[in-house]
């Protein structure tokens, strides 16, 4: 026990760093005596000397004290050596342990493990407490369950290639088509596979078997197959994305040889080169084994020239050849079957650049007499280079013996040990891939097999070995079982990183796809915490396991923290640290997005010539061109949109109404942008320079143009380079090709211009030529500003024997212009003559990245990243030019390269070779060399224009990089679009168990967790607003928000040819999809269904259903039933005449029904409507029921349950004359709504009450006088924004299209002035018309045009009160519709959809549109408030929340006793909102009791 006791002092007789001997108090204190024997004290020595001193715990026994730990002391925090007798020794309290830090420490616990002051500790069931501490978890080793993929028919031949990040690719045939399906291994146990739901089809017209190969090193799969030609072909397969939402995307086939192979390919034989990068491939043609390397580009895949194998006779059996690559010894091993002596061979291969050489053919010493068969061999290399063959004899007394033999590898010979046979096997043999080998672990391969039905074990059953070598000798391991059933077509692909295998195989009776995961040997798995809801305190002391420890609880401080904030509370993790409850972080994407591409085409567009800037000061980009049209010089602004859609660019303003030479320059700063280029007149060629500002509008205003020298137009070729700005003395330099001659002998002329506002201070005597009479090229100049050594670099290709890349560095002071020594670089690969290049200055490196067409392989592109030393050198250093892709081959005939500092990264954009579509290859950059992290296609738009001075970019920080290129060659046209690094913020939840809160860096005051509830805020929360709980369990301050929708119109879709009719569409607000359903009238009238995907406002379909009913269907109407998430479709039986309905299923793109169950078993009018009960969360069905004379008016509800409707008892309007029915649920009433024509044909319209299955009919009132009307099943519609019933109606006596807005108070039903919503003019006297409500106030109406041509018409609808106006007709379509169009909004996406037959082949079509308005959301709902907030927080933060029985003070202008409910846009109020959330009851005028 610690004791601390007053006036303790002591001296000592003590010499040196042991034990101190107590000699007795001095006067006036107590000796160490009175604390009693074995307990422990704090103590302070001072020397005798008076210099020593030491302050540490020890413990007291019989006049000596031991000095168990030393806090602090003159010795650097160790013993002193006292010096002699006389020191003297005290009882103390040290200051770190003073009462601010131990106030509340308990020392009664003994540590369980070593512990660390500061630490989190927990409680054990013995009353020790343990640091929390995470320890990683082990997966054991072993076989994971089974994943089957069920097939629909018979499946064949299975391969599979294992990827990075657990990932793998299975392919199977199933007819004469190839499936291909991603599978996600899990993290956690290493062995569960989920399948991608979506499969790669591949639809072959031969019954081919296939290969699938990983490359790593561009992250790919290639599918390799043979043609309907025998052709050996290959598609490269982009995977995306992880577990069931993971697919495959496929590049166009390639042909890899075009002479006609004998046999199918199989991952056996292939394999890859890590050393090259190359997939090697072989196979059989014309009898002859061949091979070939194969190289990978983006999604291209080239095979270069195939060469024979040596073979040992005239060809190789059963037309395989395997192969496999070994990374110890560099080489090929193929492995091949002799058609003389039917014995194994093997041929070692060496890849030499595209190519391969070899060693001679050389028989494998298998068993003696034995025979393999070429299908039932594979070879493998194990990871210690040893060579692994799997096989089966013949001809050696069981057929199909399973063995294996291995061989050491040196040059190429292989050393083959003794063959080593797998007991009480017979495997499936003579088979085409029903051989498979895989490298698992060290010294280990795994190879699986297809069992035989006579074999003396695990017959008809998958089994797997895994085989070790060791030189020449091998060992077969015990046999292992993947499948009890019979099983075809086995195929291994390893993780050797993991020693993981999968093994893919087929079921011999069901035929279906099964994976399954092997481990070779346990891994660590995730870390495990002991922490669980059982924290108990903060250590304050470092004690190791078995030791008394201190720990601090609620009410102590601990000042053994580090780097907290004061006043943040601090929770405990499970690694044991103690830290903010979240943490957010935010990561910039490693590869960039892209705009949309945009492109500006015709005479206005010059294809060349453009320059961009961006102007800071404006916030407006800056583009100078040409205006073909004139041949003018032009400047333009641009707006900043968003980073998806770029920039919009203005109307151009034009610099000089005279011809532009060429090329116009453009850079900015200052505030200004300047513009230099060229103009032809007056016989002259004018180089000029204007400044130009941008107003806070975009508007633009030139300045006075300065020209800076002037040629006679007879021999001069004069045009614009560039122009820089010089940061260090607001200096303009632009740089121009005085036109002395063309291309050859050039002088270049730099001219610097001071800033003086919107004009320039300048003498053409300050003009410097920088090169005079050498023979440059100008596609090679290029200029850069340096901004760290504040110089401008001016780099050319000069044209002599070799060609050479040249670069001068420019200082400027004012006006004066200093050029350094041409720095000449001293590259291996000389630039092409007349060649590209391209450069960018790095700002994290301070570096300019240098790229360059280079001679050698023609079109290839070379780099070097220079340095640019300023001040009195003004030099330049080159790195050696290195290739700028892996694939030295790969060519490009112009290129952008342009640094990002968002990303710190290079975007080197350029037009692929063969297809001219736009490329990007993203760079990183360490200073001295580049690293390529993805090369992929950005747009099919095609550059063509192979000069630089026909594209330019320019990096905007936080708005990524823009560009304007010139597009295809010879048109008139600009192709726009920008490249970003997206950023994505995460915030994770550190801990949920509350420390305390930190009083500053180190000192943490402990206490209870707060009564609050704490959680992340969603978005910014104020103190004292209402507080809700959002479905992912953030918090979020209650609400209203605006979206502003505008309209869009879709291109009408076939959904289905043939006579297609009465159909009708729902909306599943959970699948966000829509539901058609449809009468056929050319297959028996029988009714179908397909599921309708829109994405923006184009619309596309699944596949149709079965028929949903057992006789012809006419469809009344169909509505979702949010409840069950399915879709209920009444019909009416032209069989029997009865009322059907049928509940309906989305999955995917697919539908499945219920039982059709009659809800009316007698004649049922076939004019019908239903609507959804949401509040009884209940189906109605409202229509005609035959009475012997005429048609009742009826309804009847249904309530689903699963795929079942169960209806109640029908009930009778009283009404007994009826047709031509409508109806809608009005949400805010809570009441149904119907319309009907009665007996005279005038328009009815009342209300229904449910409750239960029961009905009640409340008294309906008369619309539209004596006038006869018509209505439909979609013609009534619920206005949820207004709150308002829309009604529309045929007037049948003048054919106008009508429409009345209805108000429901209660179950009353008042009435607004009937409008004209369509004239006869316009198209208004049709049958055919439809209505649906939406979120953003619009109400659609879509009609037939009564009017020739008979076009599909839209309007939208405008409710103000009590009336509604329509506007804004457009077509739909552009051929002739028949019957009643359907509707159905989607309030997922707040657009519409509408389906109709097409008059002429009664096509179903289908068309989608966005309606314009304002979408109003609110997140308040009738149970997501939980309290009011008590502090205020931006997003990602914590916010704590008072809640209900407590109190929140926060308020102001408050009724005291008055209860206050929580409006959607976040005030309180004493008039309950919509929905009605009770806040609380005011206990003054700022405090409120919060209450349910």
């Amino acid at each position: 026990m610690l004791i601390a006791k007053d006036r303790i002092k002591e001296l000592t007789s003590t010499t040196g760093a042991g034990t101190l001997t107590l000699t007795g108090a001095e006067a006036g204190f107590q000796a160490f005596s009175v604390l009693g024997n074995a307990t422990k004290c704090y103590y302070t020595i001072t020397d005798v000397n008076s210099t020593d001193w030491e302050v540490g715990q020890g413990t007291y026994n019989s006049n000596t004290l031991t000095r168990d730990v030393v806090l602090e002391s003159s010795n650097s925090g160790t013993a002193i050596s006292l010096s002699a007798t006389g020191s003297t020794v005290f009882v103390t309290y040290p200051a770190n342990k003073s009462a601010y830090s131990d106030v509340g420490v308990n020392r009664d616990y003994l540590a369980s493990g070593n512990i660390d002051a500061g630490k989190p500790l927990i409680l054990n069931t013995d009353n020790s407490v343990t640091q929390v501490a995470e320890t990683p978890s082990t997966i054991p080793a072993g076989l994971g369950t089974k994943a089957t993929t069920e097939i629909a028919s018979s499946v064949y031949d299975q391969q599979v290639a294992m990827g990075i990040n657990g990932q793998f690719v299975s392919a199977y045939r199933q007819g004469s088509d190839f499936m291909c399906q991603v599978n996600t291994i899990s993290s956690d146990d290493l062995k569960t596979i989920t399948h991608g739901t979506s499969q790669l089809t591949f639809n072959l017209s031969t019954g081919t078997d296939v290969a699938i190969v990983y490359q790593p090193n561009v992250d790919k799969y290639v599918l390799f197959y043979r043609d309907g030609s025998n052709y050996l072909t290959a598609s490269v397969m982009t995977l995306s994305g992880t577990g069931a939402s993971a697919t495959l995307t496929a590049a166009t086939p390639v042909t890899i040889m075009s002479d006609a192979m004998q046999g199918n390919p199989s991952n056996n034989d292939f394999t890859y080169d890590t050393s090259t990068y190359l997939i090697i491939g072989s196979w059989r043609q014309s009898n002859v084994a061949y091979t070939c390397s194969m190289s990978i580009s983006g999604t291209t895949i080239t095979g270069n020239s195939s060469v024979t194998i040596p073979i040992p006779s005239t060809y190789t059996g059963g037309g395989v050849t395997r192969c496999s690559y070994s990374s110890t010894a560099n080489k090929i091993v193929y492995l091949y079957t002799s058609s003389a002596d039917q014995l194994m061979y093997t041929t070692i291969g060496t890849v030499s650049g595209t190519t391969i050489n070899f060693g001679s053919a050389a028989v494998v010493s298998t068993p003696s007499g034995a025979t393999i068969n070429a299908s039932d061999m594979c070879v493998g290399v194990d990871s210690n280079g040893v060579v692994v063959l799997s096989y089966l004899t013949e001809d050696l007394g069981t057929n199909y013996s399973l063995w294996s033999q291995a061989g050491t590898l040196s040059g190429t010979t292989i050393t083959w040990g003794t063959a080593s046979q797998v007991s009480n096997v017979i495997a499936l043999g003579n088979a085409a891939n029903e051989c498979t080998i895989g490298s698992i672990a060290s010294g280990k391969m795994i190879i699986a097999r297809g069992v035989n039905s006579t074999s003396p074990s695990y017959l008809n059953k998958g089994i797997f070995v895994i085989i070790t070598s060791s030189g020449t000798t091998v060992t077969n391991g015990t046999v292992q079982e993947y499948s009890q059933t019979d099983s075809r077509y086995p195929c291994v692909s390893t993780n050797y990183s993991k020693t993981q295998a999968v093994i893919n195989w087929g079921d011999s009776a069901s035929m279906d796809m099964n994976n399954i995961i092997y481990l070779e040997s346990a891994q660590a798995g995730a870390n495990e915490t002991n922490l669980s809801n059982n924290y108990f305190g903060v250590a304050s002391t470092n004690v190791v396991s078995g030791e008394q420890v201190g720990v601090n609880r609620s009410g102590s401080f601990n000042n053994n923290q580090s780097g907290m904030t004061a006043g943040v509370d601090q929770y405990v993790t499970s690694t044991g640290l103690i830290k903010e409850r979240t943490t957010t972080t935010t990561v910039t994407d490693s590869n960039p997005t892209v705009s949309t591409v945009t492109t500006q085409d015709g005479s206005a567009y010059s294809n060349g010539g453009n320059s961009i800037s961006y102007e800071s000061t404006s916030g407006y980009y800056v583009r100078g061109r040409m205006e073909p049209s004139t041949n003018y010089p032009v400047v333009e602004s641009g707006t900043w949109t968003s980073n998806s859609a770029g920039i919009s660019w203005g109307t151009p303003t034009v610099l000089s109404s005279n011809n532009l030479r060429n090329y116009v320059a453009v850079t900015t700063g200052g505030g200004y942008s300047h513009v230099a280029y060229c103009t032809r007149e007056n016989s002259n060629e004018n180089a000029k320079i204007t400044p130009v500002a941008i107003s806070g509008s975009g508007a633009i205003t030139l300045g006075t143009t300065t020209t800076v020298f002037t040629k006679a137009t007879t021999s001069s070729f004069t045009d614009a380079i560039s122009v820089e700005y010089d940061t260090s003395s607001n200096t303009i330099i632009s740089f121009f090709n005085d036109g002395s001659t063309a291309n050859s002998s050039s002088i270049i002329v730099a001219s610097p211009l001071q800033m003086n506002g919107a004009n320039y201070s300048f003498n053409s005597s300050d003009n410097v030529n920088i090169l005079n009479g050498i023979e440059v090229y100008k596609t090679t100049t290029i200029t850069v500003f340096d901004p760290d050594t504040q110089r401008t670099i001016f780099f050319y290709t000069k044209n002599n024997s070799p060609t050479s890349i040249n670069g001068i560095v420019i200082s400027c002071t004012g006006t004066t212009i200093s050029l350094g020594a041409t720095q000449t670089a001293s590259f291996n690969t000389k630039p092409i003559d007349g060649g590209w290049s391209t450069a960018t200055y790095d700002t994290q490196n301070n570096k300019i990245v240098f790229v360059y067409e280079a001679s050698s392989p023609t079109n290839s592109a070379k780099y070097s990243i220079v340095t640019v030393t300023g001040g009195a050198t003004n030099t330049l250093s080159y790195t050696a030019d290195a290739y700028l892709f892996s694939n030295t081959s790969t060519k490009n005939e112009t290129a952008n390269i342009t640094y990002d500092a968002d990303a710190n990264k290079l975007l080197y954009v350029y037009p692929d070779y063969f297809t001219y579509h736009f490329r990007c290859n993203t760079l990183t950059s360490n200073g001295s060399s580049l690293t390529s992290t993805q090369d992929v296609e950005i747009s099919s738009e095609e550059w063509r224009e192979n000069t630089p001075d026909n594209t330019s970019s320019i990096y905007v920080n936080n708005k990524g990089v823009a560009y304007s290129f010139g597009g295809r060659d010879g048109s008139y046209q600009i192709v726009n679009f920008t490249q970003f690094f997206n950023t994505v913020s995460t915030t994770v939840v550190n801990g949920s168990q509350f420390v305390g809160t930190a009083r500053g860096g180190t000192d943490l005051e402990l206490s209870e967790p707060p009564v609050e509830l704490v959680g992340m805020a969603n978005g910014s929360i104020t103190k004292g607003k209402p507080v809700i709980l959002r479905t992912d369990e953030d918090f979020e301050q209650v609400s209203q928000s605006n979206l502003s929708v505008t309209f869009a119109q879709g291109s009408e879709i076939e959904v289905l040819s043939g006579w297609q009719d009465q159909n009708s569409l729902s909306y599943d607000i959970t699948q966000n999809k829509f539901l058609v359903a449809y009468r056929d009238q050319d297959r028996s009238l029988y009714g179908y269904c397909k599921v309708l995907s829109v994405s923006g406002t184009t619309v596309s379909y699944g596949s149709e259903s079965s028929s949903f009913s057992s006789a012809g269907a006419a469809i009344i109407d169909s509505v979702y039933d949010a409840e069950s998430g399915n879709h209920v479709i009444f019909y009416y039986n032209t069989s029997n005449q009865y009322g059907y309905s049928v509940v309906a299923t989305i999955s995917g793109t697919s539908v499945t029904f219920g039982t059709p169950i009659a809800f009316q078993s007698s004649n049922t009018n076939s004019r019908g409507t239903c609507f959804y009960d949401s509040a009884d969360k209940k189906v109605v069905w409202v229509g005609g029921i035959f009475n012997g004379s005429t048609y009742s008016l009826k309804a009847i509800v249904g309530t689903v349950s699963g795929t079942s409707i169960n209806f109640g008892t029908i009930s009778d309007s009283g009404v007994t004359e009826s047709d031509y029915y409508s109806s809608a649920y009005d949400k805010n009433s809570s009441v149904g709504v119907y319309a009907y024509m009665n007996a005279f044909g005038d328009g009815y319209m009342g209300t229904l009450s449910i409750s239960g299955t029961s009905i009640t009919w409340n008294t309906p009132v008369n619309f539209y006088g004596t006038t006869n009307v018509t209505q439909f099943f979609d013609s009534m519609t619920y206005d949820s924004v207004n709150k308002k019933i829309i009604h529309t109606f045929r007037d049948s006596q003048n054919g106008k299209l009508m429409a009345i807005v209805a108000t429901i108070s209660g179950t009353s039903l008042s009435l607004g002035t009937v409008v004209e919503a369509v004239s006869n003019a316009n198209g208004g006297n049709t049958n055919s018309f439809s209505i649906v409500g939406t979120n953003q106030g619009a109400i659609p109406l879509v009609y037939r045009d009564a009017n020739s041509p008979y076009y599909l018409k839209y309007l939208q609808g405008t409710v103000s009160g009590t009336s509604i106006s329509f506007s804004g007709g457009v077509s739909l379509n552009s051929q002739s519709i028949q019957d009643i169009p359907s509707i159905a909004y989607s309030t997922n996406d707040y657009g519409i959809v509408t389906a109709y037959a097409e008059s002429s082949a009664h096509d179903l079509q289908a068309v989608a549109v966005t309606p314009s308005g304002t979408v109003i959301t609110n997140n308040l709902n009738a149970t997501n408030f939980i309290g009011f907030a008590q502090n205020t927080v931006s997003d990602n933060e914590d916010v704590k929340v008072a809640i209900i029985s407590q109190s929140d003070e926060n308020q102001s202008g408050l009724t005291t006793a008055s209860q206050y409910y929580v409006q959607v846009d976040g005030t309180l109020s004493t008039t309950a909102g919509t929905p009605s959330v009770l806040g609380g009851t005011a206990l003054s005028s700022t405090k409120i009791l919060i209450k349910s």
